[in-house]
């Protein structure tokens, strides 16, 4: 199983005193033996190449007065992002993300799938089966949250424990309520989702698909207030539209009778006059797309659930009505469970749904779906969620499953790690100014743009998707994998893209066209998941300079060497080179490899001295090779076990982490795109994974 990216195996940060003396390194004077200068660095694109501008609604590439241009601070960030990689780097707590992960889809012909569907099982307890799912509204009193349960409504069968959340079809819905809509801008669903709603239930007799006969009580109809309800289910009832109150897996179905406020029917077959209840509506999956609302069979198939309000009548029928009675209650809740519950959901929300949990809480509550556990003679709840299927919190977080020795490196600004070292960092204790800056990258006037190709999806690995970044113990189709859940997870490594422009193309436009169109997004539009984007044309040049202060030898070198990566001083093919980085958005595609080809420029010894001295003296190839070989024996000084060190791609040893670096920028010897192609929809349902780089490199060799 192929992926656009790999990952490179993190590894112990290097210190930075392995390849600095003890003189004090400062940014704004020379220090003795220090080499201070610039690196004048001309960029070519070898494939399309996209950094959107901050228009995000334009898809246009960053450009000043028209001239295409690369930030200063894009440049650093990917040099930063390569020598990290190299040599280790701390983790910073961005990684300490609580990891989340839902009910997966139960597919019967994968192993894989039925086994993360019985670890949710087990992970949910008994709360996960079928007729346990508990219900209520979240509430909140002078800073203290509880739930209030709901009451469910008992299901007709040989299981007399079986209770389910009250339902209502979106044909109803649609029927009845004034066009309402599963969109989140729609104004009758933002008038009455979580809210109260008028309900009328009826009896009706129903036929299965096998031809089962049976009675149910459904919500015959509903309304903004108990008169529309009302009226609506008389026309239903008259107009023999029963059906439309069913789910689709019932061929027809009859009316029988209206219920009363108590539950019962309230007059012979047929007749009885519709009273109208008030329960919560709480409609689900708003984000969905709002061509399902232009598909019949899928809105048919959408449920809306309704939540009895507490002490009400309903809830007493709904909970009495011939089956035993399960005690509901108040159960408090941990402001840490509810801040970690909400905020999670509002990173994937709109702003109607971020601010709807405040709007809830002065009324009624927030309808919510919910587990407890006893906790010192006391029921709590312990996760919950605005739906059915809700995500549980895994047991370790990204942070946790990365290698203690990575992970617990923090910053020390007296014994920063080489990274720090070079191009600084911050802490709320300490910081340290970094001593290599990047100037904005010029592109040649007039350069070339490709065709705005519109609504592309540009989607990378997410952390949720742990079965793409976790260490698999066996093959992709294992039946008991690895999630945030186990105690041996461990995390693959720094996630890298592979380059993927096709080789040998003569036409750029063309192929260009023919890889958007491949991505189309389609039905995607405006919901942050597709791009228009209009890419820089192959071949285009930008010119930048890069300024570093007070660098001892084996720092320059280790500058050079991540500008270079395994490329020569004098390489000159900048069209065909034999590595090359990858920066900017749609990596996915293939698109933003460049060349870098540094010049070495130190300031001239007597520039502070003479106000005549010249500012610079350029340093010759032989200079370079100079201060590439410093970093390289910095390198054996900071990693003296020679077990870590292997042949890369140049066919020189270097430590195992610079190999596979080198090993993924191979831009001469690069995979064909096919095999490093974006797994397709059903292998991400069946929760393939990528194959790993060493594996895919020995299966093609170019």
């Amino acid at each position: 199983m192929t992926a656009p990216y790999t990952f490179v195996r993190f590894r112990t940060p290097m210190a930075g005193h392995h390849f600095a003396d003890d003189t004090a390194a400062v940014h704004d004077r020379p220090v003795p033996d220090r080499f201070s200068g610039r690196i004048e660095c001309t960029i070519t694109a070898l494939s399309p190449l996209f950094i959107g501008s901050a228009d995000q609604d334009t898809g246009n590439t960053t450009t000043l007065d028209k001239i295409p241009v690369i930030p200063g601070s894009a440049l650093k960030g990917m040099v930063r992002s390569y020598l990290a990689a190299m040599t280790g780097s701390a983790i910073g707590p961005q990684s300490k993300r609580i990891i989340w992960y839902r009910n997966p889809v139960k597919v019967r012909e994968s192993s894989t799938v039925t086994a993360l569907y019985n670890q949710y099982l087990q992970k949910r307890g008994e709360s996960a089966q079928q007729g346990k799912q508990r219900i209520g509204l979240l509430t909140r009193s002078e800073g203290n949250y509880s739930v209030v349960e709901c009451t469910q409504l008992p299901l007709f069968g040989d299981n007399s424990s079986t209770r389910s959340v009250p339902k209502v079809t979106w044909r109803v819905l649609k029927s009845d309520l004034n066009g309402i809509a599963r969109d989140i801008d729609n104004q009758v669903l933002q008038q009455c989702n979580d809210r109260r709603i008028h309900v009328v239930w009826a009896m009706v007799e129903t036929t299965s698909a096998n031809k089962k006969r049976s009675v149910r009580k459904v919500v015959f109809s509903t309304g903004l207030t108990a008169e529309g309800a009302c009226a609506s289910a008389v026309r239903r009832r008259d107009g023999q539209r029963a059906n439309l109150t069913v789910p689709t897996t019932c061929r027809n179905s009859e009316f029988i009778g209206f219920l009363e406020e108590s539950g019962k029917q309230n007059s012979a077959r047929g007749g009885g006059k519709p009273v109208a209840v008030q329960m919560i509506l709480h409609a689900t999956g708003l984000t969905s797309s709002a061509d399902d609302d232009r598909n019949a069979a899928n809105d048919d198939s959408r449920n809306a659930y309704l939540f009895p309000i507490p002490d009400s009548k309903t809830a007493g029928w709904i909970l009495t009505s011939g089956k035993p009675k399960r005690k509901t209650g108040r159960f408090g809740v941990a402001t840490k469970t509810v801040e970690l519950a909400l905020s999670e959901v509002s990173e994937q929300s709109t702003e109607y749904q971020r601010a709807l949990p405040e709007v809830l809480f002065k009324g009624d509550g927030v309808p919510v779906f919910f587990d407890t556990e006893s906790e010192n003679g006391q029921e709590i709840v312990v996760r919950f969620g605005r739906g059915s299927g809700f995500r549980v919190q895994a047991a370790n977080s990204m942070f946790d499953t990365i290698d203690p020795n990575v992970r617990n490196a923090g910053f020390d600004a007296e014994a920063p790690d080489l990274v720090q070292s070079l191009f600084g960092d911050s802490d709320e204790v300490a910081a340290r100014k970094g001593r290599v800056s990047f100037g904005t990258a010029w592109a040649q006037p007039k350069s070339r743009f490709l065709s705005k190709q519109a609504d592309i999806a540009l989607l990378g690995p997410k952390i949720e998707a742990w079965y793409r970044r976790l260490e698999q113990r066996a093959n992709p189709t294992t039946a008991n994998p690895v999630t945030y859940d186990n105690d041996d997870a461990k995390y693959r490594g720094r996630e890298m893209y592979l380059h993927r422009w096709p080789k040998n193309v003569i036409n750029d436009e063309e192929t260009w066209a023919a890889i958007a169109t491949e991505r189309r997004n389609p039905g995607n539009a405006d919901n942050g998941v597709g791009r228009a984007i209009t890419p820089v044309a192959p071949g285009t040049t930008f010119t930048t300079s890069i300024r570093f202060t007070n660098l001892t030898a084996a720092e320059l070198g280790a500058l050079l060497q991540v500008l270079l990566l395994g490329n020569t001083p004098d390489d000159n093919t900048s069209g065909n080179p034999t590595y090359a980085h990858l920066i900017g958005g749609g990596r996915p595609l293939g698109l933003g490899s460049i060349h870098l080809a540094p010049a070495l420029y130190f300031d001239h010894p007597d520039r502070y001295r003479r106000w005549d001295a010249p500012m610079w003296h350029n340093a010759t190839s032989a200079d370079v090779v100079k201060y590439l070989n410093a970093f390289r024996a910095a390198l054996e000084h900071a990693e003296p076990d020679k077990q870590q060190w292997t042949t890369g791609p140049d066919n020189h040893s270097w430590p195992q982490s610079i190999a596979e670096v080198f090993t993924v920028a191979q831009w001469r010897k690069r995979l064909p795109p096919e095999t490093t192609a974006e797994m397709s929809l059903d292998d991400h349902q069946l929760k393939k994974i990528p194959k790993p780089l060493s594996e895919l490199t020995s299966e093609f060799s170019p």
